[in-house]
């Protein structure tokens, strides 16, 4: 029995040998060593040309393989290594849409004419192998033939399409879309001379230089080594950065602080050298601005006491002081000086100069002065701007100026009491003279009718009784007494106030 088996393995081995050797000896070539397979589903073991690999299909299972071509092919045949055909086929599809089933149970073959217009072949293997051999079905090698090689294609394929780039300092990273071609192997790109390979849609330059142009031109090539005439650009990369010590991102020639990357402006610097010189009326501050970290200075003032003692007649009365309890601001500057002209004579001040940057304020630098008494008047040395000849003449000249006017004012207020005064006087002399006359004229109109009547005796007066008149005609009695008449002098009226000339 075991000859038996042995005897059917070598028939087996011989049958599948023999015949494989003299298709793969033939001039036809192998489809899966030619660049015209576009697609393939079979395992690599079954076309690797090693005989000691292989693909295991168990009993009862169906291996299903496609094999796609890029270009249409004459299928001259093929050539296989199998345990069993008698469930193996092939199915040939044309590039017009039709197919034909080689069926099952093929064998190694040389076709008679070619197949022509192949576009792709579908491989089946179902293993239903139930002897007592084996319970397994296994594909060792296989080769699909194609005639010679197929009509010169001259045609290039299309450009890449969508072309896009991204620089930095030392890389150009180039994006691009594939064109359509079915028979597209690679893009190849020219770089300064060199050619580069590539299968995808992007490809990036390394190793370059900083801001430097380079000029790259993209080629699409075909599995038989057509070139299309390219897209070429030119791209340059970027300046390298500028230095940044501390990393936070913000260059060395603008970091305020290239030290420290949270950026933290340092304290200010105080200032230095400061004086003070005082006066009865001001006081001067001077002082030295620091070097570094220093915007602008602060003046500051604080009243340290004044002294002032209550009116009291007695010397040794008790002073009040009066002091300022903090810093009041005076002054800002960028500069070094500072004059305060707001002080009083004997008081003590105390001046506080700060420095500022990015908005801080150091302590500051205080200095304290007092305010000495004003000065006293030296007369010894005062010199007058005239002398008193001058002044007398300065004085005459004054009242020669004014006088005039002292004069009219004077006369609008004594020249109507002058001529009251003076019609005054001038009525009273008009009335005395008329009194005067009336008197001597009564005087001697007397004398007159004294002188042309007798005179009479007392006695005789007596003796002589005038006859009684009548009551109508009344006679007066003759005395011895003279007649006195009675004359009234005339009543003075004043005359009429007139208006003030």
């Amino acid at each position: 029995m075991k000859k038996i088996k042995i005897t059917l393995i070598m028939t087996l081995l011989l049958v599948f040998v023999i015949p494989f050797g003299s298709v793969f000896a033939s001039t036809n070539k192998d489809v899966f060593d030619s660049p015209y397979i576009e697609s393939n589903t079979l395992d690599r073991n079954i076309y690797d040309n090693d005989e000691s690999t292989h693909y295991r299909v168990g009993n009862g299972s169906t291996y299903n393989a496609r094999v796609t071509f890029k270009k249409p092919l004459a299928i001259t045949g093929f050539a296989s290594v199998i345990s069993s055909y008698d469930n193996f086929s092939l199915l040939l599809e044309f590039s017009d849409g039709t197919s034909y089933n080689m069926g099952k149970g093929s064998n190694n073959k040389i076709f008679d004419s070619p197949y022509l217009d192949v576009v792709s072949i579908d491989i089946t293997l179902t293993s239903f192998n139930t002897s007592s051999i084996k319970d397994y079905s296994e594909i060792r090698e296989m080769e699909i033939l194609y005639e010679g090689t197929p009509p010169a294609d001259t045609t290039p394929p299309l450009n890449i399409e969508n072309f896009n780039y991204d620089a930095s300092e030392t890389t150009i990273n180039f994006s691009y879309d594939l064109p359509k071609d079915e028979d597209l192997s690679h893009i190849n790109v020219y770089v300064n001379g060199e050619v580069y390979k590539v299968t995808g849609n992007n490809y990036t330059l390394k190793g370059l230089e900083s801001n430097n142009e380079y000029e790259v031109t993209f080629k699409s090539v075909d599995i038989t080594g057509n070139e299309s005439d390219g897209v070429t650009v030119t791209a340059r990369t970027k300046e390298p950065p500028p230095p940044d010590k501390d990393g936070d991102g913000i260059p060395d020639s603008e970091d305020k602080y290239p030290d420290d990357p949270t950026n933290t402006p340092p304290p200010p610097k105080e200032v230095v050298d400061l004086k003070v010189n005082a006066t009865d009326e001001r006081v001067d501050l001077t002082w030295k601005k620091p070097k570094e970290h220093f915007e602008k200075a602060k003046v500051y003032r604080k009243a340290l006491g004044s002294k002032e003692t209550a009116f009291n007649l007695n010397p040794f009365a008790p002073m009040k002081v009066h002091a300022a309890t903090d810093y009041k601001p005076l002054f800002e500057t960028n500069g070094t000086e500072f004059s305060d002209l707001s002080v009083e004579p004997e008081k003590e001040y105390s001046y506080k100069v700060t420095s500022v940057y990015e908005g801080q304020e150091s302590p500051g630098v205080t200095i304290q002065t007092a305010t000495p008494p004003p000065p006293m008047i030296d007369m010894s040395e005062i010199e007058l701007p005239f002398g008193i000849g001058a002044l007398i003449e300065s004085g005459n000249g004054l009242i020669a100026l004014v006088g005039g006017f002292i004069l009219l004012a004077l006369s609008f207020v004594l020249v109507p009491k002058v001529i009251k005064l003076i019609r005054e006087s001038v009525g009273k002399g008009k009335g005395s003279n008329k009194e005067d006359k009336l008197q001597q004229k009564l005087m001697k109109q007397q004398q007159e009718k004294e002188a042309r009547q007798p005179r009479i005796t007392e006695a005789r007066a007596r003796e002589i009784k005038p006859p009684r008149e009548s009551r109508g005609l009344r006679i007066p009695r003759e005395t011895n007494k003279p007649i006195r008449e009675s004359v009234r002098a005339p009543r003075m009226t004043r005359e009429p106030r007139q208006g003030r000339g």
